[in-house]
């Protein structure tokens, strides 16, 4: 919670800021339609919620500091009541114990071995709960309060994680990255990321949510489409009304000291901030999947108090006490008597997937196969897909854009709204069970929208006033945002579109700048649509801003000269323009990364093995730009390989398999021509096998795949995407990806 944050930042020897739980994704995630009730914060307020209330939650919250530890087995009392999380464990056996780990100011030292034996005694005492525990380790990573330099706090995290696996604990722990969402530090969600260590090392996400009103919602709902395109349940780590007393039902807009309080009925109160608050669970049921709540009279701790005259202010924060109103009290147990929330229990542990209560379910469904788009406009993209199978059945469809969870449909089609006109795109598509498993993702849908009637969006300048816009995409738009880079402002619409003036910075036609549109959309994921951040020339009302608004012609032909590991080298045929052409832009999956004056770029510091896709656009020096090319997917060549990464190659009238060979263990393996997979031999440096099953005609294309052993994949091995090559005579080994 923000405001322990705050307070172990000011008593720094005991290091007592609360860290948010530790939790996984794919440990004690629970199933589909249920969530966990957490209540905090201190071993008193538990108490007086339970016996008051008279439900045990499915999880209570305890805190410590990774330099004393105080708070773990022993009593610690920072003006903030008792924290003894050993206690909670042994009052609570039927509960997840929710644990905060402070490192305001350590971590640094942390990351450089200050505590490592600290957090062995940590770690084991953790698993001698025998009970799921989520590790909240430095939570509010961005919080200025907690002085957490990113570097040494994404190394120290790496650190725990790696430590847990040592001691055999990661049956036990999960881990939690939590976000402050603190409207008023100015860090906005996608900056936080500073201080993400990366998704293999974090099972859930979280998030602070006390005012979120203040700034209309935006960081929750930035953090919460976060956590649903990296794929992560999110918990809404730390929850109170700040600013209201429930038991006196007042209201104060006063954040310092609770001044000029308001009377509020119950009712009020209830609809303001609870009912708001549960509508977002609801609405977002698929990503949240916990709520930990501090039942609280924080007015009593003199940690929070700022009238007492003792210690610093930290700040109003009222009396959150549900049970200090009956009527809240009573709505209270109506939401969290049903709606999935789930509480302590004999078989919680279990539904939970800990120990040996699991489902008992680990086999992924089937890749989804055969992408294919069944129709576009200039804003939409449909396509559907065939149906995976799976021992149990199919519970859902995850769609990715650009790697992106876009969606999760039940059924076997989407259709992608809000997109951009003359753009290309690219769409996977994993299945997944009920028990969590979820099959690779789908080989990649290239596909591009049509071209509109005019610019999809851009900044158009006209008497000296600069003008951001997005033409309308069937939007619903009860609420919107026009950003210019990280600067954004509720937008109107007029006649067909969202538009908005810039008043933030001078725009000058024809130099580049980066904008986005975030808007209510009923039928998207969340609710919502962002689009892509994506850079567009300012022009004269009009296009162009002179007497030249022609476009330049769309560059052709745009093909691969080589690839490495790491590299693409691209070409392409110039364009033509009635004045010149000036510049050409080159996309990688829909974002540009370079701005040539040649026909000729080499795209650098890929990954081994990878797809990536590609589009080029020409410009004129009066910003006049032409639609983007066709996409041309092109593949790295595998690590360790020499020459072609895989191919199709006719020898004798012997057509023969191959890929090389990148460090795969290679126990088993199937090299696939098509559906038709078949085991093959390791050859020099290669894996290859000899077609049987059908003629190959040199110079024509056909999709090849490997599926192989290997030790250090997910899984234990490695499949790669369905890639269509030219098969080629003799030892040539050319590879295109179509």
């Amino acid at each position: 919670m923000r405001a322990i944050a705050i307070l172990c930042r000011l008593i720094v020897s005991l290091s007592c800021c609360v860290l948010p739980a530790m939790t996984t994704a794919a440990v004690f995630q629970p199933p589909a339609g249920q969530r966990l009730l957490i209540i905090g914060q201190d071993t008193g307020s538990i108490a007086n919620y339970v016996s008051s209330v008279g439900v045990v939650p499915a999880g209570v919250t305890g805190y410590t500091g990774i330099d004393t530890l105080a708070g773990l087995t022993t009593n610690a009392d920072w003006g903030a009541g008792i924290n003894n999380a050993a206690n909670l464990a042994s009052t609570y056996p039927n509960s997840v114990v929710v644990l905060g780990i402070a490192l305001n100011g350590h971590a640094t030292a942390f990351a450089n071995g200050a505590y490592d034996a600290n957090l062995d005694t940590l770690i084991n005492t953790v698993k001698s709960w025998n009970r799921p525990v989520l590790l909240r380790w430095g939570y509010e990573v961005e919080g200025t309060w907690n002085a957490h330099p990113p570097a040494d706090f994404k190394a120290g995290w790496i650190k725990v994680w790696n430590r847990i696996r040592a001691l055999n604990a990661q049956n036990h722990i999960a881990m939690i990255w939590q976000t402050a969402t603190y409207c008023a530090d100015g860090i906005s969600v996608q900056q936080t990321l500073d201080w993400y260590p990366g998704d293999q090392y974090v099972d859930w996400m979280g998030l602070s949510y006390f005012t979120p009103q203040d700034c209309s919602w935006v960081d929750v709902n930035d953090m919460i489409a976060l956590a649903r395109t990296r794929a992560k349940p999110l918990l809404i780590a730390e929850a109170a009304p700040q600013r209201y007393d429930i038991g006196a039902l007042t209201y104060s807009a006063d954040g310092a000291f609770g001044s000029n309080k308001q009377s509020r009925s119950a009712q009020q109160i209830w609809n303001e901030w609870f009912a708001t608050l549960f509508s977002i669970i609801d609405t977002n049921a698929d990503v949240v999947r916990g709520l930990a709540y501090i039942n609280a009279d924080w007015d009593s701790q003199w940690k929070w108090n700022p009238t007492d005259g003792i210690g610093p202010v930290e700040g109003y924060w009222g009396d959150s006490r549900v049970q200090a109103q009956s009527l809240i009290r009573t709505q209270w147990l109506a939401q969290i008597s049903g709606n999935g929330w789930l509480a302590g229990s004999s078989s919680l542990f279990a539904t939970l997937g800990f120990g040996s209560g699991g489902s008992g379910d680990t086999q992924a469904p089937t890749v989804p196969a055969n992408l294919q788009v069944t129709s576009t406009t200039s804003s939409q993209i449909a396509f559907a897909w065939s149906a995976s199978s799976d021992n149990v059945g199919i519970a859902r469809y995850d769609v990715y854009h650009n790697g992106v969870l876009v969606g999760s449909p039940l059924a076997t089609n989407y259709v992608a709204t809000g997109l951009s006109a003359s753009t290309t795109y690219t769409f996977t598509v994993r299945a997944c069970d009920a028990a969590g498993n979820c099959s690779a993702q789908s080989t990649p849908l290239i596909a591009t929208t049509q071209q509109g009637s005019s610019a999809a969006q851009g900044i158009e300048v006209s008497g000296g006033i600069a003008t951001l816009y997005f033409n309308d995409a069937g939007w619903s738009g009860g609420w919107n945002y026009l950003c210019l880079g990280e600067h954004c402002v509720s937008g109107t619409k007029v006649g067909g579109r969202w538009q908005r003036t810039i008043t933030e910075q001078t725009i000058a036609i024809g130099a580049s700048y980066a904008i986005q549109i975030k808007i209510q959309n009923a039928s998207s994921s969340g609710g919502q649509y962002i689009s892509p951040m994506t850079t567009v020339v300012a022009t004269g009302a009009g296009g162009g801003g002179g007497t030249d608004t022609t476009s330049p012609t769309v560059p052709t032909g745009l093909r691969t000269t080589s690839t490495t590991t790491s590299s693409i080298a691209l070409a392409w045929n110039a364009a033509t323009d009635n004045v010149a052409v000036t510049k050409y832009e080159v996309y990688r999956a829909g974002v540009r990364i370079a701005s040539p004056t040649v026909t000729t770029f080499t795209d650098t510091g890929l990954a081994a093995g990878t797809t990536y896709s590609y589009s080029v656009r020409a410009c004129d020096a009066a910003g006049n730009c032409s639609a983007q090319s066709s996409a041309l997917g092109v593949t790295t060549n595998a690590s360790g390989g020499g020459g072609s990464a895989q191919g199709i190659e006719v020898t004798g009238g012997v057509a023969t398999l191959y890929f090389n060979d990148a460090g795969w263990s290679g126990g088993w393996n199937y090299l696939c021509l098509g559906e038709h997979c078949v085991s093959g031999t390791k050859v020099g440096n290669r894996w290859q096998r000899t077609i049987t099953e059908q003629s190959i005609v040199v110079g024509s294309s056909y999709p090849i795949q490997i599926k192989i052993q290997h030790s250090a994949g997910n899984g234990g091995q490695y499949i790669s995407p369905m890639t269509t090559v030219t098969a080629t005579s003799g030892n040539q080994g050319l590879q295109q990806l179509r």
